[in-house]
């Protein structure tokens, strides 16, 4: 799927990603690949001696992590995007290993680039687990693709 350019965005329309299982191996593997090892992450008995916790919970970089796929897999930026220029997150609730996670996604502002063939979108993308519980807000700045005209 072509992803959006600058002017195919309506501020306020709505997408929703694909579903994804957050599984322990994406906790472990997350774990080592970034060297956070905190016990609320890795150690049940910690999770059960003094947290309120169900059970040990995914890094909120990882959550992130995996909001950026499923970014991807939603096909807004696909092959369109120039640049991540940045994120204001929110972590809302946690997401355990066997949640599901979707984003819904929605432009809500666009800036006009003083250079030709761009543009910035700002992406308001939310992360929900199989409750609809909201887990993660994130509003994303991305500079996209434009026609080759003067904004």
């Amino acid at each position: 799927m072509a992803g959006l350019k600058f002017d195919d965005f309506e501020i306020g329309k709505e997408y929703i990603s694909p579903r994804r299982t957050v599984t322990e191996a994406d906790v472990q593997q997350f774990a080592g690949l970034s060297g956070d090892y905190n016990p609320l992450h890795t150690d049940d008995i910690f999770i059960q001696e003094k947290t309120n916790f169900p059970g040990r919970i995914a890094h909120g970089a990882l959550t992130f992590a995996m909001a950026t796929g499923l970014s991807f897999r939603e096909g807004l930026t696909a092959g369109t995007a120039l640049g991540f220029l940045g994120a204001d997150l929110k972590f809302v609730h946690y997401v355990l290993p066997g949640d599901t996670i979707y984003q819904v996604s929605k432009c809500i502002e666009k800036i006009e680039s003083k250079k030709p063939g761009r543009g910035i979108v700002i992406i308001q993308r939310d992360i929900y687990n199989q409750k609809n519980e909201l887990c993660l807000e994130q509003k994303c700045t991305v500079l996209v693709m434009r026609d080759k005209k003067e904004a």
